[in-house]
């Protein structure tokens, strides 16, 4: 049974549409929330935000502007204006779903954090984002009553790399869409006539970062081809810093007739898009969660992901998991879902059971405990 309190919800690191996995794990969250009607609740949102909270009628909305084209803008309000904000009001907790939280807000606070990229790969992110991460990070771990990770692979990493009191950090898995399971035959069938999607195709959704490791999955199919093996890819998700390094691979390896980068597809096009697929290629070397993978295997649609960080502890034993940056092995991982039938079978069966165990109902409720702890503390 939830206990009711008065929630404030630190919203402003949500850019609508911009916002990838964080905005799903926000939206989930609150809509739960709401339904339940048990909370006094007043969400603190940026611009875009503050126009989609509309869906939230029985709650209040506070906006905070800022300029959303600029990364640092959101960090300056959250940590300059949003504190003046809160502290105008009594609140029994915050929440901030978005890694880091109002330092100077009086009330106790709970921080999700997703994940600690930057001291993994500090080469994907400026000098000015490193030092503005591993400040805000610093300091929102501090000032935290409580802390809640979304994988027992960050939550390791809170203690390990930040030093946090592990009595501090619960680990709270992420939940996935049920409702893409099932997913109306003539809707798949649409969308790969509209895309023009091959009969069988290879699947990776991910913004062309370098640590997503397309250019391993390209290299793994000119492998395939080359022990005559021909597997189609789809590609979907924006353009970002890899993506002229992508293109050129493409080209490399002679893969321009079976490489297809859609770049975003429409929300509505995801359920459609693993049903579609014959399988899922996602060799991420980080990930703070793996949401795709998760919806991947709802959809059952199989599964090879990578050994590393959170995927290896959401897939288990119900997907081939490969060394990420090893084309080779990755190659012939992707061979054995796309040839035999058996196996196929089996993966995409240990595929639905595991993601069963992840539903976003789960998630909210202990999230709320977590709430309920801080607030009485």
């Amino acid at each position: 049974m939830l206990c009711a309190m008065k929630i404030a919800i630190n919203a402003l690191f949500w850019i609508p549409g911009r916002t990838g996995g964080s905005e799903t794990y926000l939206l989930e969250l609150l809509r739960r929330w709401h339904d339940a009607g048990a909370d006094e609740v007043v969400v603190f949102a940026g611009p875009g935000g503050f126009k989609k909270m509309q869906q939230f009628a029985n709650w209040r909305h506070v906006e905070a502007p800022y300029d959303e084209d600029n990364p640092f803008a959101r960090l300056r309000a959250e940590q300059l204006v949003l504190p003046g904000l809160l502290n105008a009001e009594q609140f029994d907790v915050i929440f901030s779903p978005g890694n880091f939280l109002p330092v100077r807000a009086k009330a106790p606070q709970v921080v999700s954090v997703m994940d600690l990229q930057d001291r993994h790969f500090p080469q994907y992110f400026s000098w000015r984002r490193r030092a503005a991460r591993r400040v805000l990070f610093s300091l929102s771990a501090k000032r935290a009553d409580r802390i809640i990770a979304i994988s027992q692979s960050t939550r390791q990493d809170l203690i390990a790399v930040m030093h946090v009191p592990p009595k501090k950090v619960t680990a709270i898995h992420l939940g996935v869409d049920h409702s893409l399971a099932d997913v109306d035959p003539a809707r798949v069938e649409a969308v790969r006539a509209r895309h023009k999607l091959p009969e069988r195709f290879c699947y990776l959704p991910a913004k062309t970062f370098p640590h997503k490791n397309h250019l391993v999955l390209l290299d793994a199919l000119a492998l395939l081809r080359d022990r005559n093996l021909i597997v189609p890819l789809i590609l979907t998700g924006g353009a970002d810093v890899a993506h002229e390094a992508v293109l050129a691979r493409i080209s490399r390896n002679g893969l321009q007739g079976q490489v297809r980068h859609l770049g975003f597809i429409d929300f509505n096009e995801i359920g459609p898009m693993y049903h579609a697929a014959a399988l899922l290629a996602f060799p991420s070397s980080f990930e703070g969660f793996g949401l795709p993978v998760l919806e991947a295997m709802t959809c059952g649609c199989p599964v090879v992901t990578s050994d590393k960080m959170s995927l290896a502890e959401l897939v288990h034993d119900a997907a081939l998991v490969v060394e990420p940056t090893d084309a080779d092995e990755l190659a012939g991982a992707i061979a054995r879902l796309w040839t035999d039938d058996v196996l196929r079978a089996e993966m995409i069966a240990r595929g639905r059971a595991r993601a069963a165990e992840f539903t976003w109902d789960r998630c909210a409720a202990l999230t709320h405990a977590v709430l309920a702890e801080a607030a009485r503390a």
